[in-house]
């Protein structure tokens, strides 16, 4: 409309001509503005009815109320001896009570990986009593390393048998606690607790039979619109790894108002730790 000519007299039956073009063009741009507006429209509603159903999927965790601390031990060489291992396991268990002992926090445990974080971690398995076909791979799940407090910290449910426990080391039998998505697949018709199972060969380190001992909830490791995988814990007392962990301090109030306490804490255990 603005850049309507001003012609007045010379040029009327050409304005009324061209009066007529522009209100064409107007109404096409109307109806492929309202056009765009329904498409945006729907995008924005099939986006939030998409968000409020992923609102409702139970993620198998308690993401709420909880503060994370990430250490990564380091080793003096490569070899990964029963010494270090002890000083490890010693680190973590330090740390858990520690942490435990804060105002407000209500459990405390450790593991090499958080759900969600992007992360993975299968490993091959044997099934004691079954053979895999020559030419098949053995079966595999997603593989955690956990101290015994870390389901009650995250607020993972116990289905069946038990969780690990503080003696579960090396002068105890191998033991292995397993997620309800590992017994639909690998158990479906019989019960898994009492069950051994074996990690595969990691270069040249055999892992011992191991007995399944507790069956816990499903976690959505990967994202809440993806099923829950099988998994299996392995208590980090008898774990031939050293892994960087996570320590997740449940609270029952601020979980950031626990950041300075939580740093004085850790310092406390070891002070070379960041």
């Amino acid at each position: 409309s603005a850049s309507r000519p001003d012609l007045q007299g010379a040029l009327k039956d050409g304005a009324r001509g061209a009066t007529a073009g522009r209100g064409r063009l107007r109404k096409a741009l109307v109806v492929a503005e309202v056009s765009l507006s329904l498409v945006l429209l729907v995008g924005a509603g099939l986006m939030v009815r998409s968000f409020l159903r992923l609102r409702e999927v139970e993620p198998g965790f308690r993401p709420g109320g909880a503060l994370m601390l990430r250490v990564s031990l380091p080793l003096p060489d490569s070899t990964f001896t029963d010494a270090v291992r002890s000083r490890i396991v010693s680190f973590f268990d330090r740390a858990d009570a520690r942490l435990g002992q804060l105002p407000g926090v209500t459990a405390v445990g450790s593991c090499n990986r958080i759900p969600l974080d992007g992360g993975g971690g299968d490993r091959l398995f044997n099934i004691e009593g079954q053979t895999v076909a020559p030419g098949e791979q053995p079966p595999d799940a997603q593989n955690r390393i956990a101290t015994p407090g870390w389901f009650a910290a995250m607020g993972i449910p116990l289905r069946r048998g038990r969780l690990l426990a503080a003696s579960d080391d090396l002068a105890a039998p191998p033991v292995v606690v397993v997620n309800q998505a590992f017994v639909d697949k690998f158990f479906p018709d019989r019960d898994p607790l009492g069950k051994r199972i074996s990690l595969g060969a990691l270069g040249k380190k055999e892992f011992p039979w191991a007995a399944i001992v507790g069956v816990v909830g499903n976690v959505r490791n990967f994202g809440l619109h993806l099923p829950p995988e099988p998994t299996m814990y392995w208590p980090l007392a008898q774990s031939r790894d050293a892994p960087s962990m996570s320590i997740v301090a449940r609270t029952s109030g601020d979980p950031a108002a626990l950041l300075g306490a939580a740093r004085a804490a850790m310092a406390e255990v070891d002070a070379q730790q960041p």
